[in-house]
């Protein structure tokens, strides 16, 4: 099993500490311009197997294995989280960390919990990849399907970015008891917002804030995050 060895800890010498999770194809980095202006809790930054300086991943692997992977390097490092603010991908694996870590607020920026509607023609695309997929003439065809973000993907990489999507975390959500404040970009068509909604009506305590801007929208809004964080941590 591959381990975590690319991380950043801030230590703010304060009582809390804040895990921080990527979306796919991110890295830390992508937290700087928040973490910058958070001096009320420790931050902890890290970068997901198979990302950033992390070693290339020589094998795929499932949420499941994120989920163990960052256990286990909290457990060595000997860190304690009480919050997690994570994006898309980092989100769900938020989500799925839950039973673990005592963690007293969830900030979740369009997590990916819940797949988006289809319409016919994703489907009808569907079927003719799984036709196409087993006659050795269509290969590069083949290439045509899929998003930006999995055909830019190795081998590995594709069969791991299939097993995290497949991967279902509902059950988990429904039993959290902690505070989850949700950031949602109005035009987010990655994560549409009617997924916002009905992530707010499975959790048991979910509050839905919305952001001008896309599935990356938490960049751009700094200081209202900051202060969103800030009043739960000073509260808690």
């Amino acid at each position: 099993m591959c381990q975590i060895t690319s991380y950043k800890y801030i230590n703010n010498n304060a009582s809390e500490t804040i895990l921080f999770l990527h979306g796919w194809g991110c890295n830390y980095t992508y937290f700087y311009p928040l973490v910058n202006d958070i001096t009320y809790a420790n931050i902890l930054l890290i970068d997901l197997l198979g990302f950033g300086k992390n070693e290339k991943l020589n094998h795929s692997i499932t949420l499941l294995d994120y989920k163990k992977s960052i256990l286990v390097f909290l457990k060595e490092n000997k860190f304690i989280v009480s919050y997690i603010f994570a994006h898309s991908f980092g989100g769900k694996l938020a989500i799925l960390l839950c039973d673990k870590l005592n963690v007293k607020a969830l900030f979740l920026c369009a997590p990916s919990i819940y797949h988006k509607k289809r319409g016919i023609r994703y489907y009808l695309k569907v079927y003719i990849y799984k036709i196409m997929k087993h006659i050795k003439c269509f290969k590069k065809i083949l290439n045509k399907f899929g998003s930006d973000d999995y055909k830019a993907l190795d081998g590995v990489m594709k069969k791991t970015m299939s097993n995290v999507i497949n991967q279902r975390v509902e059950k988990q959500l429904i039993e959290i008891k902690s505070p989850i404040i949700l950031f949602w970009g109005e035009n987010d068509d990655i994560t549409p917002m009617y997924l916002a909604k009905k992530i707010k009506r499975k959790a048991q305590d979910c509050v839905i804030l919305k952001l001008k801007g896309d599935h990356f929208a938490y960049l751009y809004h700094n200081d209202f995050i900051v202060s969103v964080i800030k009043s739960l941590v000073k509260t808690s």
